[in-house]
């Protein structure tokens, strides 16, 4: 399946498209590169080759929000939009943590997510693994799920979709939710341009 953008004149392949976003997600948040910050509290990340450029910015401590972009290089060498994503995100420890416990939950959640962020399936380009995955982080055993819902199936799923992901301490009789991330996101042109 193909993109045929109305703006560049130009087929974009949607596996193709598929591929960058995994690439740039991979050297972005979830590689553990620091991101660049800038003066108004934002930290932000990007990669690019070729043909496209992949921006994620967020703000935030403790919860953030933000937006992944993916934009089309053209042959004026301009940014021409093509695919976005929004998120945002809680975090919360259990009762009766120490404020360095929950500084050290955090930062074992941060490192659990990057693995499984590290994980993400070319057939959903938007976060984790679909499903669920468990492990254990400094004795610690997390778990990790992630639920979409897309408005279309197969190759286009990924054109217009939201979903949650978490992960869950599960230490106690009943696991505690630590993290939640709701996101959304798709194509940032009308889906008669794709072409089958």
């Amino acid at each position: 399946m193909k993109i045929v953008h109305p703006d560049i004149n130009q087929k974009i392949d949607l596996k193709e498209l598929r591929q960058f976003i995994c690439d740039g997600k991979r050297n972005g948040f979830a590689s553990g590169k620091k991101p660049i910050k800038s003066s108004d509290c934002r930290e932000e990340y990007s990669y690019s080759n070729e043909k496209f450029f992949y921006l994620d910015q967020y703000k935030g401590s403790g919860s953030f929000i933000g937006q992944e972009t993916v934009f089309y290089l053209n042959k004026n060498n301009e940014n021409v939009p093509l695919w976005g994503m929004n998120y945002f995100d809680t975090f919360n420890a259990p009762k009766g943590f120490s404020s360095d416990q929950t500084r050290e939950l955090r930062k074992n959640v941060l490192t659990f997510l990057k693995l499984n962020l590290m994980n993400i399936p070319l057939e959903y380009p938007f976060r984790g693994p679909i499903g669920e995955a468990n492990d254990y982080i400094k004795d610690r055993k997390l778990v990790y799920s992630n639920q979409t819902d897309c408005l279309f199936k197969g190759e286009k799923a990924f054109t217009n979709f939201r979903g949650e992901e978490k992960i869950s301490l599960a230490e106690r009789k009943d696991s505690f939710n630590i993290f939640s991330l709701i996101y959304h996101g798709g194509l940032l042109i009308p889906n008669r341009y794709i072409k089958g």
